[in-house]
C-alpha cells in the first residue's frame, strides 16, 4: 500500500504525544518512542522527522501555557473554517468594539516635499532659540494663512473614524493653491484675528503683492503701534509668497 508523505505533525500527533508523555509517566524519551512505534505500526504515514523528547517536552510546555503547539505565545491560533471566519469579521462590521477596536479620526496635514523636511527642523529649531530669549517672541509673530473653498464641500474629520486595534495614525493630505472658487486670507498676531480677506481665486506673486501693498495695513489698524513695531509677518510655503517682487515688499512690512 502507497504511503503518503506528511508535513512535520498535526494537531492529532500532539494530542498523542502528550498522551504517550502521560502514559510513560513523565519520561520524554519513551513517550517519542512510543510515538513513532504507533505511526509505524499503522503504515499509512511517512514523517518528514521523528519527535525526540524535547519535542515531546515542548508539547508539554505549550499546553501547561494554555496554547496549542505550533502557535506563537500571546498569539490566537489560525482559524482556516471559512465560515468561522465569515462570522468573525461580520460580527467585527457590527461591532467593531467587542473586538477592541477603538474609533482614530484621520488627520489632514498640507502635502511636503522631501526638502522640506529639513527646512521645518531648522525653523523649530530657530523658534525654539527666539522664545528662549523672549518668552513673548510668538505673540509677535503674525500668523497668516490662505484657505480655500469650493462647492464640493469639505473634510470633516469629526465625521470620519478608522476603527483599529491600535492607533494607525492616518492622514490625509490637502493640496492647496489649486483652482479653488473662494480664496481667504486671515491672520493672528498677539490673541487678535485679523480678517478674514478674500483674495483672488488663482494668486499668483503680483495678486499677492497687491495685497500686501493695499490691503494689508488697513487691516492692521486695530493692531496697537506696539505689537505692529515688533511684528514678525508670518509666510508659509505658497510659490506666490516667495514671488521676487513679494521676497522684496515682505522686507519692509
Amino acid at each position: 500500500m502507497a504511503r503518503r508523505r506528511d508535513a512535520p505533525f498535526t494537531s492529532e500527533d500532539y494530542e498523542q504525544m502528550h498522551y504517550f508523555y502521560g502514559y510513560a509517566r513523565g519520561n520524554a524519551a519513551e513517550a517519542a518512542r512510543l510515538f513513532r512505534e504507533q505511526v509505524e505500526r499503522r503504515g499509512d504515514r511517512v514523517l518528514e522527522r521523528w519527535p525526540d523528547h524535547r519535542t515531546i517536552l515542548r508539547v508539554r510546555d505549550t499546553y501547561r501555557e494554555g496554547r496549542l503547539p505550533g502557535t506563537i505565545p500571546g498569539r490566537l491560533p489560525l482559524i482556516r473554517d471559512p465560515a468561522l471566519v465569515e462570522e468573525v469579521i461580520e460580527e467585527i462590521e457590527r461591532n467593531p468594539s467587542s473586538e477592541g477596536y477603538h474609533p482614530y479620526h484621520i488627520q489632514k496635514v498640507q502635502q511636503l516635499k522631501p526638502e522640506d523636511y529639513p527646512r521645518r527642523v531648522r525653523f523649530c529649531q530657530e523658534m525654539l532659540r527666539r522664545q528662549a530669549v523672549n518668552e513673548n517672541f510668538f505673540k509677535t509673530i503674525l500668523w497668516t494663512d490662505e484657505s480655500h473653498f469650493k462647492r464640493t464641500g469639505i473634510f470633516n474629520m469629526h465625521n470620519y473614524h478608522i476603527w483599529a486595534v491600535d492607533n494607525p495614525h492616518l492622514a490625509r493630505q490637502a493640496n492647496f493653491h489649486e483652482q479653488f472658487s473662494v480664496n481667504l486670507w486671515s491672520g493672528i498676531v498677539n490673541e487678535q484675528l485679523i480678517g478674514p480677506f478674500q483674495l483672488p481665486d488663482r494668486l499668483n506673486g503680483k495678486e499677492y503683492l497687491n495685497f500686501l501693498t493695499n490691503n494689508l495695513d488697513p487691516l492692521l489698524e486695530e493692531i496697537d503701534l506696539e505689537t505692529r513695531r515688533d511684528m514678525y509677518f508670518q509666510n508659509d510655503g505658497a510659490p506666490c509668497h516667495y514671488a521676487r517682487i513679494v521676497y522684496a515688499r515682505s522686507e519692509t512690512i
